[in-house]
């Protein structure tokens, strides 16, 4: 039996020759040649090509690998390598000498001529002896494959390739060092080198596949804008053509053209709209494969405010047909605050075309949400200005439905990218929160919000209509400025400048409001707890309304006038007495349960008796000057019996000529704070109330209790009043209270005149206080705070201005040329340094070093010089650490915030070097730097509220040099999806979870499994992406997202995840799928990438054709604009 060999010789076939082969590829690995021997169930034929031998072995161990045998995984790799380094060079012994292989390729015009212009021949042997061929046989065969079809550089046209993995990591780092002094290249080169070879770094698809090759464009995505006019939008597609052709994915913002039918020529035409020229920018941009390597993409972006952004929003989706959608690019809504907002409170919204209101469109992207809102409202009132009226809530409906059927509808928040930004266009951050001790209506009781943000957990709210679902209550910020507004009808909220509450003419923020302006309160009756505590809750009210303590003996009071009251106080202290089981009597005796007694009354005839107990202060705490936390998580009846004590011993009520409803109930305390909270539960249970002074402090001649009068100093008494008969029929079936001070009021249906406003009395600031917020989902968005009706917790970026024609170059394009580094390799943050440093000159240089297609875009590179440095491995970092352990959540959010501060600080200090070496960017003076801002200062801090940090580096040494020289590159970190990239490194995507411990990669018609890292010894330590519940997903994902956010000076692509098996029928909740969507926004993401849904049986993970193919480095521009 014959086999034909790669050289056309034909030799015996030799079994043993193929074990052997087998058996080095297993070695040091729990896999058994045997088994994929046995697996491939070799056919021999006369003649068989070895080649074909080898690949039907790979194939069979490939077969092999699953989550028991992981180890196929790394054999099926060097199986595939020793077919690759035989395919190249003939043997896995005959690797050529560097200058042989360069000088070889340079030749064929594969290489660049650069590399021998630069380099030496001393340069190249001492280069050549770093090479560590041995590390080809590390790669696992799913990076082997991607290896193959992506990353060596191959002839396209024949396929043939012409490098191993080690040459092209040492060429890489070549050229790009490759300017650099010859005293220092060497130095730089190396390191480059090892930290590719041991996968310390990472680099994406363009610099991978490009850099050594006379193709030199390594800018992972380009940002452009669209002009409103032809030849701007004829010069976008000629730059889209430029840069597709070169490897870089594209983000278009066509924010400026006019909606369809928009007049033209003064009217004498009328404007086709977007669709039209999207279709022809997508077009230009499929026309070129991006270099063979990769697809073209696209993300093309739109303000929600225009008047096509509905039907801009469906053109992914499947409903169509060819001639209304364009599926072949992804897309993004551009929201800010002042629009999401008047969405999620159902409020309609207004859509414009641009051209229409040039004002309301440049504040859109401005720093001015003031005067955005202002703008927007005016073109709202001007009736020459045509728009479209839509609900506001139908049009995020239409989002986040669009979103979640097609996974590829992205978000923008414009007002986070503008804040949390080195350039120095930002806008100020709205908190919309309130302070701890504030009241909130829930199905829990009237809780605080500080106590419901301890207990966590969903809400079930109250809007003065119905009940409504809530997130759980979020401690916000710490130590920020709040106010106290005060009503005329004497209740009080402490909110901050920001925080909302409904006026007479909608909703508004503390700091627009103004003295005597008109609040509304509750007036219906709410939510209450579950607490039955009627008993102790009637008695408790007698008590402080007329009872006295001495020491820790409790006296409930009677004066003879309620001497009735007696037998129904005694029976329901005897259900007390036996409910605690206690001790009851002064003596102690527990036999001993106390009868009401006379007592000595000093002056006047009336008559008094008290019923003395130690049970009411030592099992119920009884005390005076506040309600209890028991009475305010009980249930309703449990709160009206509390409420008929105090007016039983204390309230008043009469009737008369008092105005439009004559009724007069009310109840006197010195104790405004004690009134206050009454009023508060008072209006839970529907009972509109009014607090004001009674009595100022003044001298009063009272009895001297010796029989005479004497002057005493008394304090000031206010008085709580309740004025509408609606509310006294309310009050009456209740308590019995008017009946029983001998009060009637007709059983009929009286003009209800419960008040619904009360102006506004004082806005004071009152200091600084931690502050707490939730997100409701319900029509109004709106919920109950101490007794306010308040709204919901609402709230890469380069600059880009369009070319006007193809012949001049006078616009700014944006490019962003993407790294990351291999958490999984980090043990401290100090081993961030050298990662950071290599990759903030490498790319630095890469820039200088790479062609500009479009003068636009050199112009915005020598401008800003932007880098974006992100991570891959981050799953497997959570794992090997035992952080998605739920006890660990604490630790985690630490390590996310040690990680981002270390990257941060690190690529910081390398620019700032840089800088100091060879000038800042030009343009310097137009970032926040310039005025001594860093990033780390205008962070949104809502997350610091989940995860407090104090920053462990000496920021002042950084703080001081960059007050000096300045920075090189104007952004540094991106996080970025890193698809293609994490497989070479045998690492977790990016900054994703798993989607499941072994998926089938899709690479070019090849499919190869991948195994996460570890598998075996974090197989239960690792969480699957699918199978996160929503919470889970938001507490994990979205959290540490926001941490890392506050480093990132550029956008995170954050995907968002929800199953369908979680819901019944598969339904998926819209309510869960709003709350990710607004809580990333809250927690200072600036964009939302994919939104995937599916069930854990998932297990196919395309990197290729239509699904992931784009996601090394953001190559359609979703994470950068």
């Amino acid at each position: 039996m014959k086999v034909k060999k790669r050289d056309g010789v034909y030799q015996d076939y030799t079994p043993d020759k193929i074990y052997e082969m087998v058996k080095f590829c297993c070695e040091g690995l729990d896999a058994s040649p045997s088994d994929i021997i046995m697996a491939a169930k070799l056919k021999i034929v006369d003649g068989i090509t070895t080649k074909m031998i080898h690949q039907i072995i790979i194939q069979a161990c490939v077969e092999l690998i699953t989550e028991d045998e992981p180890d196929y995984s790394l054999a099926a790799g060097r199986l595939a390598m020793v077919e690759l380094h035989k395919e190249i060079f003939g043997g896995l012994d005959k690797f050529p000498h560097l200058s042989d292989l360069i000088k070889q390729n340079v030749q064929i015009k594969l290489y660049t001529h650069e590399l021998l212009d630069n380099y030496t021949e001393d340069e190249l042997e001492f280069l050549n002896s770093k090479l560590v061929h041995d590390a080809d046989f590390d790669y696992h065969y799913a990076a082997v494959t991607l290896w193959q079809s992506k990353y060596l550089v191959k002839n396209r046209a024949t396929g043939v390739i012409v490098e191993t993995p080690q040459y092209a990591n040492m060429i890489i780092a070549m050229v790009g060092f490759i300017a650099y002094p010859k005293s220092e290249r060497l130095d730089y080169v190396v390191r480059m080198y090892n930290a590719l070879k041991d996968s310390l770094v990472s680099l994406p698809t363009p610099i991978m596949s490009g850099l050594r090759t006379p193709l030199k464009q390594f800018s992972s995505c380009v940002l452009l804008s669209v002009g409103d006019s032809l030849d701007s939008i004829c010069a976008a597609s000629n730059n889209i053509v430029k840069y597709s052709s070169q490897r870089a994915g594209l983000g278009v913002d066509i924010s400026r053209i006019r909606a369809v039918n928009s007049p033209i020529k003064n009217g004498l035409a009328k404007t086709t709209g977007l669709f039209g020229f999207i279709r022809m920018l997508v077009n230009s941009m499929k026309s070129c494969s991006q270099g063979g390597v990769r697809d073209a993409s696209s993300t093309i972006f739109l303000p929600a405010f225009h008047k096509e952004i509905e039907s801009f929003m469906v053109l992914k989706n499947n409903e169509g047909n060819e001639t209304n959608r364009i599926r072949n690019s992804d897309y993004a809504v551009v929201w800010n605050d002042y629009l999401l907002n008047r969405c999620l409170n159902q409020q309609d919204v207004s859509l414009f075309c641009p051209n229409d209101v040039p004002e309301v469109f440049e504040l859109y992207y401005s720093s001015n949400i003031e005067g955005f809102a202002r703008a927007y409202e005016e073109a709202e009132s001007n009736n020459a200005i045509h728009r479209q009226t839509i609900k506001g809530l139908d049009l995020l409906l239409l989002f986040i439905i669009e979103r979640q059927k097609t996974n590829r509808l992205y978000a923008m928040f414009v007002d986070e990218a503008n804040i949390h930004t080195p350039f120095k266009d930002s806008i100020r951050q709205s908190n919309l929160c309130v302070t701890g001790d504030q009241r909130v209506v829930s199905d829990r009781g009237l809780l605080t919000a500080q106590e419901l943000y301890e207990q966590g957990g969903e809400l079930t709210l109250f809007d003065n209509v119905e009940p409504v679902q809530a997130s759980a209550m979020q401690l916000v910020e710490q130590n920020v400025d709040v106010f106290k507004v005060t009503l005329n009808n004497g209740m009080t909220h402490t909110i901050t400048a920001y925080h909302k509450v409904k006026t007479d003419s909608g909703m508004k923020r503390c700091d627009e409001l103004s003295i005597g302006e008109k609040v509304a309160f509750q007036n219906k009756k709410g939510l209450f707890g579950s607490l039955d505590m009627q008993d102790e809750a009637f008695l408790l009210g007698l008590y402080q309304a007329d009872g006295t303590q001495y020491k820790d003996l409790i006296h409930i009071c009677l004066w003879e006038n309620d001497f009735d009251l007696i037998e129904e106080v005694e029976e329901k202290f005897t259900r007390i007495c036996n409910k605690y089981e206690t001790q009851h009597s002064a003596t102690g005796r527990i036999y001993d349960i106390p009868k009401f007694r006379e007592d000595y009354i000093a002056f006047g005839n009336s008559r008094k008796k008290s019923l003395i107990s130690k049970a009411l202060k030592k099992s119920l705490n009884f005390e005076k000057g506040y309600i209890p936390q028991w009475v305010w998580e009980s249930n309703e009846a449990t709160q009206w019996e509390y409420v008929r004590g105090l007016y039983y011993a204390d309230g008043t009520v009469r009737t008369g000529n008092l105005g439009n409803n004559p009724l007069y109930l009310s109840i006197t305390n010195i104790n405004h704070d004690f009134l206050l909270e009454l009023q508060l539960l008072l209006a839970n249970l529907g009972i509109n109330t009014s607090l004001s002074i009674a009595v100022e402090a003044r001298e009063h001649l009272l009895p001297d209790g010796k029989g005479g009068k004497k002057l005493y100093q008394c304090q000031t008494s206010y008085r709580l009043v309740t004025g509408n008969k609606s509310d006294g029929l309310r009050f009456e079936e209740h308590t019995k209270f008017l009946s029983r001070k001998n009060v009637v009021l007709e059983d009929r249906e009286y003009r209800d005149n419960t008040k619904k406003f009360s102006r506004i009395k004082s806005i004071e600031y009152v200091g600084k206080e931690d502050v707490y917020c939730c997100i409701v989902d319900s029509k109004s968005h709106t919920w109950i705070c101490n007794g306010f009706i308040t709204s919901n917790c609402l709230e890469i970026l380069q600059p880009t201005v369009p070319d006007s024609s193809p012949q001049d170059s006078d616009g700014l394009i944006s490019l962003c040329t993407l790294a990351a580094v291999n958490v999984g390799k980090i043990k401290k943050q100090s081993d961030f340094k050298e990662p950071m440093s290599l990759l903030v000159r490498f790319l630095d240089e890469v820039l200088t070093y790479q062609n500009y297609p479009v003068e636009s875009a050199r112009k915005a590179t020598d401008l800003f010089r932007t880098l974006g440095i992100g991570i891959i491995n981050l799953a497997y970092y959570l794992a090997k650490h035992d952080l998605y352990n739920p006890n660990n959540l604490s630790l985690m959010r630490h390590k996310m915030n040690e990680m981002g501060e270390a990257m941060y600080y690190y690529a910081l200090e390398a620019t700032i070097e840089l800088a100091k070496e060879k000038g800042k960017c030009e343009g310097y003076d137009r970032l926040k730097y310039a005025d001594g801002k860093l990033l780390i200062d205008n962070y949104n801090r809502n997350i610091d509220e989940l995860a407090p940090y104090e920053m462990q580096l000496d920021w002042d040494i950084i703080r001081e040099a960059q007050s000096q020289y300045g920075v090189r590159n104007a952004t540094l970190l991106a996080m970025f999806p890193a698809e293609n990239s994490a497989i070479i490194s045998n690492s977790t995507n990016g900054i994703e979870p798993v989607r499941n411990l072994v998926v089938i990669k899709e690479n070019k018609g090849t499919n190869s499994k991948q195994v996460v890292p570890e598998i075996k010894k974090l197989k239960k330590r690792y969480k699957i992406a699918r199978t996160l519940t929503n919470r889970e997903f938001i507490d994990i994902q979205l959290v540490n997202m926001g941490i890392l956010q506050k480093y990132v000076c550029q956008g995170i692509s954050t995907n968002t995840y929800i199953n369908a098996k979680h819901y019944p029928e598969d339904n998926i909740d819209v309510n869960d799928l709003i709350e990710q969507f607004v809580t990333a926004k809250n927690l200072g993401l600036k964009t939302i990438y994919y939104g995937i849904s599916g069930d854990t049986s998932a297990e196919n993970d395309l990197v290729d054709g239509n699904s992931s193919e784009e996601d090394d480095g953001c190559a359609s521009g979703a994470c950068k604009v």
